[in-house]
């Protein structure tokens, strides 16, 4: 078994280093996630069988969103996802978050612990077929990959010999760049199991314990109470004095703002948004964290509880609303996109904490819940072309509702715009001004020049947005 996991150890290191070296992120993603995944199925068969079907499914979508677009979303989706995938074939218990870490200590940390950790010591045996040991292995191979390129270097005879076969992968910069994937890939088949923290995790359940303690002293069951429900009576009715406010300016009366004055008031109610909903959720899992949640008096703290959290999600949709309006007013971008992927996220983490109140469950539920949406969030994102929309919005809105375009903006997005760009530019001819269509075709042009200059033609490189450019 020990030679299987180095051997596909080995292979895998190899094969993504090649698939890597020198490229650019695309179907090479997806094809190292095969390899990967297909080399962990053989060699930790059994461990898959409890291993949850998102954390398996949640590379695999990133890694196709690399093969779309090769954007900064999706491999940033595919890292994270990766990491929980592979912590959850060697401890399939573990919370999406803990995974995660884990997964991150592993490929960081599992190297320099097998070479530095002290072993116990043990009687010598001598045998026979005592095999060699894995890191020996290794340096064996790097060591005589070294030597290779340096004779090849120095003799011009057996250099020239060498010529002959195919090697012109192997140089220096590969090799180096193949030690370093290789340190990060080692904690992928020798996961490192950090026993302190898997029992700290483990010990963590999304349900309380029948033997929870009561706490004496100032934060006793009695206080909390009293002062839980105080607190969350003035909030509830401080919150529904700001919503009522949104209510009368952005529904009732709009025209009572000015674009200025809408502008400011969007821009303080994102960013207050986020506090105040930070806040609030940290506030319900204080006053719920323990046992308070069975105190036969909690009713109107938790009815106090869940009305809050509900007019939380009625000041998120009035930010909702608000970004609508402007968005309406001055054009889509991708950070108003962000804003509503925020609070889509947002209203989610309401939910969640609503629900750790009703079903009596614990932080770490939400903790890992919330986790585990973002990442997927994050995934299933990687697999839309929101550049395109944006630029397919703007157009449609400056055509259609004679809205004023930001031809700068939607020209200087990434290069995979380029056949939607090329697409749009004949319908935008006879709408803008002169100054504007240069401008246009003049980042455009330095687009299209990029895209020659920078794109690499390679098939590891390869992505669906590549190919719809040549066809364009």
């Amino acid at each position: 078994m020990k030679k299987l996991t180095l051997t596909f150890y080995l292979a895998n290191t190899i094969a993504l280093s090649l698939l890597l070296f020198d490229q650019q992120i695309g179907i090479n993603i997806l094809t190292f996630n095969i390899v990967s995944s297909i080399s962990l199925f053989i060699l930790f068969k059994p461990k898959f069988n409890g291993i949850n079907t998102i954390k398996f499914i949640l590379p695999l979508l990133s890694a196709i969103g690399c093969m779309l677009y090769g954007n900064t979303l999706s491999i940033v989706a595919y890292i994270i996802s990766y990491l929980i995938f592979i912590s959850s074939i060697h401890e399939h218990k573990l919370s999406s978050f803990t995974s995660f870490i884990m997964g991150v200590i592993s490929i960081t940390a599992s190297f320099i612990d097998r070479v530095f950790k002290p072993k116990p010591s043990q009687p010598a045996i001598e045998k026979k077929d005592k095999k060699i040991d894995p890191l020996l292995t290794i340096g064996i191979i790097i060591t005589f990959l070294i030597f290779l390129l340096i004779y090849g270097l120095s003799n011009p005879l057996f250099g020239n010999l060498l010529s002959k076969i195919n090697l012109d992968f192997i140089s220096f910069r590969w090799i180096i760049f193949t030690l370093i994937i290789g340190y990060f890939t080692y904690g992928v088949f020798y996961f490192l199991h950090e026993k302190s923290i898997i029992k700290w995790d483990v010990s963590n359940s999304f349900s309380f314990s029948k033997n929870i303690s009561f706490k004496k002293g100032l934060f006793n069951q009695h206080n909390l109470l009293r002062s839980g429900t105080i607190l969350f009576a003035l909030l509830n009715v401080l919150l529904l004095f700001v919503n009522l406010t949104d209510l009368y300016y952005y529904v009732i009366s709009p025209e009572s703002l000015t674009g200025v004055t809408f502008s400011n008031a969007l821009h303080q109610s994102i960013g207050n948004l986020i506090t105040s909903v930070i806040l609030a959720i940290v506030l319900i899992l204080y006053f719920f964290k323990g046992s308070l949640n069975f105190n036969k008096k909690n009713k109107a703290l938790k009815i106090l509880a869940i009305i809050w959290m509900i007019q939380n999600v009625i000041l998120v949709f009035f930010a909702a609303h608000k970004n609508g309006i402007y968005i309406n007013d001055y054009g889509l971008t991708l950070k108003r996109v962000g804003v509503y992927m925020y609070l889509l996220l947002t209203t989610i983490g309401l939910i969640l904490t609503v629900y750790k109140i009703t079903a009596v469950k614990t932080n770490w539920f939400i903790i890992h819940n919330f986790f585990l949406t973002i990442v997927l969030s994050l995934g299933l994102s990687s697999l839309l072309p929101w550049e395109n929309y944006v630029i397919n919005y703007n157009i449609t809105q400056h055509i259609e509702e004679n809205k004023a375009l930001d031809v700068d903006y939607i020209t200087t997005l990434s290069t995979n715009t380029i056949p939607v760009l090329l697409n749009k530019r004949k319908t935008l001819v006879n709408s803008i001004t002169k100054e504007e269509l240069q401008t246009f075709d003049e980042n455009l042009r330095n687009k299209i020049w990029k895209f020659k200059k920078q794109t690499i033609h390679d098939w590891p490189s390869w992505t669906v947005a590549k190919h719809n450019i040549y066809n364009n």
